[in-house]
């Protein structure tokens, strides 16, 4: 199986890599947290770097790789969180809430496709 380089700095998704085939398992395990500073300092471009990398990636390569994976029945997404999700460390404001994000949307997803379980 071959890693994915996924890139949505624009509005067009770029994705390099892979190419073994249809992916049945998608691994969201991105994530950064440039700085540790209190929410009050942190510059309007790191918050969104923060959220882009750690929670909207997420979202567009669920996108990307969902349709296909739901088509042939066979979908398995799994997201790597953080206890910073449920928590809520110091200094940490953008990489809590982007990691606390990650849960509520894996289950949207669930159910947006038709499993119900919990």
């Amino acid at each position: 199986m071959g890693a994915v380089r996924y890139d949505f700095s624009g509005e067009t998704v770029v994705v390099t890599g892979g190419g073994r085939g249809p992916v049945d398992t998608l691994i969201n395990n991105a994530g950064i947290k440039p700085s540790y500073r209190s929410a009050e300092k942190v510059p309007t471009s790191e918050w969104r770097a923060i959220i882009d990398v750690n929670l909207s990636a997420v979202f567009h390569c669920c996108q990307l790789f969902g349709a296909p994976m739901l088509e042939r029945g066979r979908a398995s997404i799994i997201g790597i969180s953080s206890v910073a999700g449920h928590v809520g460390f110091a200094r940490s404001a953008a990489f809590n809430a982007a990691k606390g994000g990650l849960e509520p949307l894996t289950r949207s997803l669930r159910v947006d496709a038709g499993d119900t379980a919990s």
